[in-house]
């Protein structure tokens, strides 16, 4: 029995998308609460998130060479089996879909309203006619970043805070909430430290910290903050505050274009020697893989890297790929560039 047959069957019979991390966690619990299938189960408990990864996208080459009516698909980080799109008219037909008008919510029917009776209207006007405000901060934090110290005060820098560290600091006192991303990549105990730090960093009690993987959180938790931001901008301090005008300017990025690549886990394992080489904060983009219809993603923070196929190229598209890189000001942007390209 393989590893990328197990998951196979797991994300075949799952009710919802897989991340790696659940996947992983699956494999990992299996053992300790089925002591009987330990013999079987125990040797792929601790498979690493890239074994998991290369052997579903393994799986996903071996599905689309079958050139079967479904494939199995990556979208947003998630795993899941999905029909293709030629057989849409025959399922459509199987579950009784009916195309729908777009249902809109009670807050955008006021909106709407008021704005049928009093245009012109400013937002403002609109927030003091509905008694509400639109405005809140979210802050999206990467605990593995965090975890790895990214963001920690450079203690070589005496006149300044290291620039991460002091925009971290900068929008965690500006957050209304905290979206804490990335969670399953660490261990529970240091998740538990890292809330911690963020939960000390933030305005007081009233800001939330919502624990998510691929960024996945419930609209509901999101929307309705009702935290009206530009009304108590006084507590929200910045690192520069009394400096009159500033740029976040020890920061710098710039795009490269890729043409086509033959191996994608030959390009990410580039990426990650290169963003270790040159210290590079993020790589993010997509490119276009000899012999496949779709467009490969590539998302990188640090070293950490995924890579997943999200659609398929237009007609009328260029197979050409395009990253955007970004890190340090004085980053050697032409060996880095040349070393993507190489």
């Amino acid at each position: 029995m393989e590893l990328k047959q197990i998951l196979e069957a797991i994300v075949f019979s799952a009710q919802k998308p897989m991340s790696i991390g659940e996947l992983r966690a699956l494999l990992r619990e299996t053992p300790e609460k089925l002591p009987d299938e330990k013999q079987q189960t125990g040797p792929f408990a601790k498979a690493t998130a890239r074994a998991v990864e290369k052997a579903l996208e393994e799986l996903a080459i071996e599905h689309d060479n079958a050139n079967r009516s479904y494939r199995l698909a990556c979208v947003g980080g998630n795993w899941q089996f999905v029909t293709k799109p030629d057989y849409a008219p025959w399922l459509q037909m199987l579950v009784g879909a009916k195309p729908r008008p777009p249902k809109l919510s009670h807050p955008a029917l006021e909106t709407l309203a008021i704005i049928a009776y009093r245009q012109p209207i400013t937002r403002a006007e609109m927030e003091q006619i509905r008694g509400v405000t639109v405005d809140g901060v979210v802050a999206v934090v990467d605990c593995h970043a965090v975890a790895e110290g990214r963001f920690a005060d450079d203690v070589d820098t005496l006149d300044h805070d290291a620039p991460l560290a002091e925009l971290f600091a900068d929008q965690l006192a500006c957050a209304d909430m905290v979206i804490l991303n990335k969670t399953d990549l660490v261990a529970h105990a240091t998740l538990h430290a890292v809330r911690g730090e963020v939960e000390a960093g933030v305005r007081g009690g009233a800001v939330k910290v919502v624990p998510a993987v691929s960024a996945i959180v419930p609209a509901q938790v999101v929307f309705g903050i009702g935290a009206a931001a530009e009304n108590d901008l006084d507590a929200r301090p910045s690192h520069h505050d009394d400096e009159g005008e500033h740029d976040h300017d020890d920061f710098n990025s710039f795009h490269v274009a890729l043409g086509p690549v033959i191996s994608p886990q030959a390009l990410t394992d580039r990426l990650r020697i290169i963003a270790a080489a040159h210290d590079i904060y993020r790589i993010k983009g997509f490119v276009a893989v000899d012999g496949r219809d779709m467009r490969l993603v590539v998302q990188g923070v640090g070293d950490r890297f995924q890579h997943y196929y999200d659609r398929d190229w237009t007609p009328d598209e260029v197979r050409q790929g395009q990253f955007v890189v970004i890190g340090a000001q004085g980053m050697d942007r032409d060996a880095i560039s040349a070393a993507i390209r190489a």
